[in-house]
C-alpha cells in the first residue's frame, strides 16, 4: 500500500499504516472465524458470529475513513503544490519608479564669467 498511495509525510505515513493493519486485521478474523465457525456448531457459537461481524464491521470502517482522510489530504498538498508552481499574475497598482533624468542634454545657467 506504500508504494500505491506514496505518502510524503508522517501524518500520511500514519494514515497508510492504519489502513494496512485494518486490512491485516480483517483477515485475521476471517481466518478465526472460519476456524471457529463450523456448520455443525453455527447454533452455539451465535455469540462469536456477532463479536466476528462487529470487529469487521470496525475494521472496514477503520481502513475507509483513513483512505478518504489520506486522498483528501494528497489532493489538498497536490492543489498548494500546483498553485506554489503556477506563475501568477504580475501585480498591478504597484508604484512605478521615478524617471531618471539626464542631465548631460540640459542647458546649465550660466555663470558670470561665462556673460562677458
Amino acid at each position: 500500500m506504500e508504494n500505491e498511495y506514496q505518502p510524503v509525510n508522517i501524518l500520511e505515513t500514519d494514515l497508510v499504516e492504519i489502513m494496512i493493519v485494518s486490512r491485516w486485521r480483517q483477515w485475521r478474523m476471517r481466518a478465526l472465524e472460519s476456524a471457529t465457525l463450523t456448520p455443525g456448531n453455527l447454533a452455539d457459537n451465535s455469540r462469536a458470529l456477532e463479536f466476528f461481524s462487529r470487529y469487521e464491521t470496525h475494521c472496514d470502517r477503520q481502513f475507509s475513513r483513513s483512505l478518504k482522510r489520506l486522498v483528501e489530504l494528497q489532493a489538498l498538498r497536490a492543489k498548494r503544490e500546483n498553485r506554489r508552481n503556477k506563475p501568477g499574475p504580475f501585480p498591478t497598482g504597484l508604484p512605478q519608479p521615478p524617471e531618471i533624468m539626464d542631465n548631460s542634454s540640459e542647458t546649465q545657467p550660466e555663470s558670470e564669467n561665462d556673460r562677458t
